[in-house]
């Protein structure tokens, strides 16, 4: 009979080694993935990573569409190929989601921001610029009109986080974020290792609900809104899902969420030291209609930041708008870009 020790070293040495073939394994799925599924538009070296970019169409002032926490250019799928027909839009990834490679820390909203200014310089995309931002991405859009408003031409906020959510932010808040960190850095070593990517592939074939309790269960359950992902994705086209499911499958996508997260309220702190007013900017924020009562009323005070400013409450949504009603917000763009250019022509 074997020693208790040899025992153990056999069982140690056999889960070492199921480790490595795992890992072996995702990097040689995530290598065919990015053979797949080259990326749409144009890789932008920016000195220290590349950012993705997708542009498309022709015209003044250029729409730049900035994607929520977790979000790419993708999530831009139901409405960039129709503003195109009226201006130049661009979407893209920011550093470490979707095809952009990771970039410096801290990632925090300034830092974003300068990342974003040296993506339109360097692909010779001139101001001005109408600002779309969804969810985390009005942080951006707030900041690069509060520090740059001479590039700045209008503004439309999409269900936008605003700096009073997360600043100053409660024990409370500090405790689940923290919680959602840890998650989100034990998401790293399980997708080095494949786990996300087999849950991932359950929901590809049908089994969404096992999926969402198998994620769950490997997040240790404290990242459940990240569960809400799953809604969204499943009204994608999709041609898109394997795509995007690929970008879930990555370490760099949690390592990038737990960054973001972490710097949270330092986020939204620079937000809000900055912004004042946006004077006769043309402005549109909409906010979904289910929305808890402090959203909607801190999107009506975004509204109120310009005297060109109005609030469109978007009844048949949930968070996502530009999924759930992207003619909606096709119109409120075409109506800011059209504004601006009314404003431009006087």
């Amino acid at each position: 009979m074997p020693s208790l020790g040899i025992l153990l070293l056999v069982i140690f040495a056999t889960i070492i080694g199921l480790a490595i073939l795992a890992a072996a394994i995702q990097s040689l799925a995530a290598l065919a993935d990015r053979k797949k599924h080259p990326p749409p538009g144009r890789m932008v070296n920016l000195g220290t990573h590349s950012l993705h970019l997708h542009s498309k169409g022709e015209g003044s002032p250029v729409v730049i569409l900035d994607a929520g926490m977790a979000s790419t250019s993708l999530s831009w799928a139901f409405i960039q190929d129709e503003l195109a027909k009226f201006t130049h839009v661009c979407s893209y990834d920011r550093a470490g989601l979707g095809w952009s490679e990771p970039g410096p820390k801290p990632r925090t909203t300034a830092q974003i921001l300068a990342e974003l200014r040296a993506l339109l310089q360097k692909s010779g995309i001139p101001p001005p610029y109408v600002l779309v931002g969804h969810s985390f991405g009005a942080f951006t859009v707030r900041l690069f009109a509060a520090l740059h408003p001479n590039e700045v031409a209008g503004l439309v906020f999409i269900d936008g986080l605003h700096p009073a959510e997360w600043f100053p932010a409660s024990e409370h808040q500090l405790r689940g974020l923290s919680r959602a960190v840890r998650s989100a850095r034990r998401g790293v070593w399980l997708a080095a290792l494949g786990v996300p990517r087999a849950v991932l592939y359950l929901a590809r074939i049908g089994g969404v609900n096992l999926a969402r309790r198998a994620g769950l269960l490997a997040s240790g359950g404290a990242s459940r809104h990240v569960e809400s992902l799953f809604l969204p994705v499943s009204k994608l086209p999709r041609h898109l899902l394997a795509v995007i499911f690929s970008f879930w499958s990555l370490p760099k996508t949690y390592q990038t969420l737990a960054d973001q997260l972490e710097v949270l309220p330092e986020c939204a702190r620079q937000v809000a030291s900055a912004t004042t007013s946006f004077g006769d900017l043309p402005l549109i924020a909409l906010v979904a209609s289910n929305s808890r009562p402090p959203r909607t009323m801190s999107t009506e005070e975004v509204a109120r930041l310009s005297s060109q400013g109005t609030l469109h409450v978007a009844s048949d949504s949930g968070h996502w708008i530009q999924i759930d009603q992207p003619s909606l917000v096709i119109d409120a763009i075409r109506h800011v870009v059209s504004a601006a250019r009314n404003a431009s022509s006087t």
